[in-house]
C-alpha cells in the first residue's frame, strides 16, 4: 500500500509540471497513471478519507488537462465521474467540498457550451454538496463561513458563460458586497 501511495503522491505533482509545460498528453498519461493507485488504494483501503479525496483531486487535475487539449466531451465526463466518486467514499466535509467544486466547474464548463440545462443540472448538484458542508462543518470554521456565499457566486459564472450579460451583473451586483 505504501508504494502505491508513494506512486501516486509522485505522479500527481509530475502531472502538474508536465501540464504547466504544455506537455498534455504526457501529462494526461501520468495523471491516468496516479488515478489508478489512487483507485486500488481506496480499494484495499474504503475508509480512507484523504486518499478518497486524492483520487478527486486527480480528477480535478485530469479534467483540467482535458480542457487544455480542448476535449470537452473528456473533460465533463471526468468532471462528471466526480460524483461516482463522492457517492462510494466515506462522508467527508473534504469529499463534499471536492464534489461540489466539480459539479460548479461541470456546470461552468457546460454554460460555456452552450448547454443550459446541463448547466443548472450542475450547479443544482453542486448546491446539495454545498449544503452538506455547511450543515456538517464545525460552527465558526472557514467551510461554514465561506461556503454559502458559493451558492451565490457560482450562478454568476454559469450566466455569463451562457452569455446572459445583463443577468450577471444584476447577480454580481448583488453578490459582490458579500464578498468583502
Amino acid at each position: 500500500m505504501q508504494a502505491l501511495r508513494a506512486q501516486a503522491l509522485s505522479t500527481s505533482p509530475l502531472s502538474a509540471v508536465l501540464s504547466d509545460e504544455m506537455r498534455l498528453a504526457e501529462a494526461l498519461a501520468m495523471i491516468d497513471t496516479t488515478q489508478r493507485a489512487w483507485r486500488e488504494f481506496v480499494r484495499l483501503d474504503p475508509g480512507n478519507a484523504i486518499s478518497w479525496n486524492n483520487l478527486g483531486v486527480s480528477h480535478l487535475i485530469k479534467a483540467s488537462i482535458q480542457e487544455a487539449m480542448g476535449r470537452t466531451d473528456d473533460a465533463v465526463a471526468t468532471w462528471r465521474s466526480m460524483q461516482a466518486i463522492a457517492a462510494q467514499a466515506p462522508p467527508s466535509l473534504m469529499m463534499a467540498n471536492g464534489a461540489a467544486f466539480h459539479a460548479y466547474r461541470l456546470a461552468q464548463l457546460q454554460a460555456q457550451r452552450g448547454m443550459r440545462r446541463e448547466a443548472e443540472a450542475a450547479l443544482a448538484q453542486a448546491e446539495a454538496h454545498n449544503k452538506w458542508v455547511v450543515e456538517n462543518a464545525p460552527t465558526g470554521s472557514w467551510e461554514r463561513l465561506s461556503r454559502p456565499i458559493f451558492s451565490d457566486v457560482w450562478p454568476v459564472v454559469v450566466a455569463e458563460a451562457l452569455g446572459d450579460r445583463r443577468v450577471a451583473l444584476e447577480m454580481g451586483r448583488a453578490v459582490s458586497p458579500q464578498l468583502d
